[in-house]
């Protein structure tokens, strides 16, 4: 069973002296009693990034060892987002002395000195686990973190904030360090023997290369090949698509963060040359946009899928976050499609909400409360019910109960938020909730009362990222006059 990230923070070295105990971020640790930082730390449990400077900035220092001291001062940490320590995991990185080009090597344990590229490093492949980078031999001086994936010193800070400095050739050691990136939710999809979706052959949830018949994306990005092994044009669905003409021989979930706000750069000719556009939301029509001149892309933020033709036909190309151009994209980017120079004509942005927030506030507006009552003769007691109904494009990944107030009736003339208590707060899956029975009041009455209370709800991911839906309360109570 995963375990919830923890850290003790000790005022004094050796950990000694005053101490805290947290399970979150803290961007200034003077909030918490520590005007001066924190001189020693032991984990519990997570893998924690320690910042010298408050706002998660300055030089770093990754924890992951219970006991653990630090060996300077810091003021301000935070866990790293749905990671979590697997011993089973055997961490592996490619160390390359140019732009993943000139001498290499490759390690899959700690090397406390990098032999001929010791200060001669100038861009990291990280295949399996993450790894810590150090300036100077034996692990020590300036930290930096790599996960996994490939990393540039020129565009690293731009594209890994917080994790620290990536400067060209500075680099005299490096550490392993068994992480994995918990997945939220597990990727689905189901194949059917007829078109109408009724039928079920198979269920995956993992990559499968040999394959046939129709499909139901139940959850995750899926990317689709024309051949076995991975190979050929792809495509890429994500949940609530369905295809009735399945012609594809494997497929593969993306494991990736397609929660963010998608961003990307797109450019006439190599990245920062010629005319170019930034794009927050899909484009049907590049050529209407006079954009169909595209060599290279820079990823900001989400994923985007580029298209051959317009309305999101043909083709594709999947892109992920960080700079891609059309010369060598196939080399950098195996198996999501082929990059032709000049050859789109529309770009899709995907963007999924998490599966399993972490906290909902809800903000009911009881000023602006429609109600409707009626006298009941019978004194029987009576169920009150109530349901939220979210607005039509809200995104609410699954069915979901969380503790909060909820407005209640108290008499003809006033209305007041409950007590807190868990409820469903209702099922998305990009459909209206259904009505749940709940004793809001637990009393019998003779009046009944039909209220609706707009509301907004604040959800929240891990550390960073945050979203905001709107929908409707509605209740049926019974209360004495």
């Amino acid at each position: 069973m995963t375990m919830e990230p923890k850290i003790t923070l000790y005022k004094e070295p050796n950990f000694a002296g005053d101490f805290k105990v947290l399970s979150e971020g803290c961007e200034k640790l003077v909030d918490v009693g520590f005007p001066d930082g924190a001189s020693s730390v032991k984990v519990e449990s997570g893998v924690w990034i320690l910042y010298k400077n408050e706002d998660y900035k300055g030089d770093i220092c990754v924890v992951i060892d219970k006991g653990q001291e630090t060996k300077c001062s810091i003021s301000s940490l935070k866990p790293l987002e749905n990671a979590e320590v697997d011993l089973s995991v055997h961490p592996k990185c490619t160390i390359y002395q140019h732009h993943f080009t000139g001498r290499s090597s490759t390690h899959t344990q700690d090397a406390s000195n990098l032999g001929n590229l010791n200060n001669d490093a100038s861009s990291i492949r990280v295949q399996s686990g993450a790894w810590v980078a150090y300036e100077d031999g034996n692990f020590g001086g300036k930290q930096t973190l790599f996960l996994r994936g490939y990393h540039k010193h020129d565009t690293f800070a731009k594209w890994y904030p917080g994790y620290g400095k990536f400067p060209n050739d500075r680099f005299s050691s490096i550490k392993a360090l068994p992480i994995k990136i918990k997945i939220k939710k597990q990727p689905k999809i189901s194949l059917y023997k007829d078109p109408n979706h009724t039928d079920t052959l198979k269920t995956f949830t993992t990559a499968s290369d040999n394959l046939d018949k129709s499909v139901l994306i139940e959850s995750g990005v899926w990317i689709l090949y024309d051949h076995v092994n991975y190979e050929g044009d792809i495509n890429v669905v994500m949940e609530g698509d369905k295809l009735t003409d399945f012609k594809y021989s494997s497929i593969k979930p993306l494991k990736y963060d397609f929660t963010e706000d998608p961003k990307c750069t797109i450019f006439e000719h190599d990245l920062d040359v010629g005319e170019d556009h930034t794009l927050t939301e899909e484009v049907q029509n590049l050529e209407k946009k006079h954009m169909t001149d595209v060599s290279s892309i820079r990823v900001h933020s989400g994923a985007w899928v580029g298209y051959e033709h317009v309305e999101y036909a043909g083709k594709q190309t999947l892109f992920l976050r960080g700079e891609h151009r059309h010369s060598d994209f196939e080399i950098m980017s195996p198996g999501y499609g082929k990059f032709e120079n000049d050859k789109f004509s529309s770009l899709r942005a995907l963007q999924t909400k998490p599966s399993f927030p972490v906290k909902v506030d809800f903000k009911f507006d009881l000023e602006k409360t429609t109600r409707n009552e009626a006298t009941i003769f019978s004194d029987s007691g009576r169920a009150d019910e109530y349901t939220f109904c979210w607005e039509e494009k809200a995104m609410v990944s699954k069915e979901l109960t969380y503790k909060t107030s909820v407005p209640v009736v108290v008499s003809n003339s006033t209305l007041k938020l409950s007590a807190e208590s868990y409820y469903n707060i209702g099922k998305s899956d990009r459909k209206k909730s259904k009505k749940i029975s709940a004793d809001l009041l637990g009393k019998s009455s003779n009046t009944k009362s039909e209220i609706e209370v707009p509301f907004e709800a604040m959800f929240h991911q891990g550390l960073n990222t945050t979203w905001t839906e709107k929908g409707i309360f509605k209740s049926t109570q019974f209360y004495k006059i």
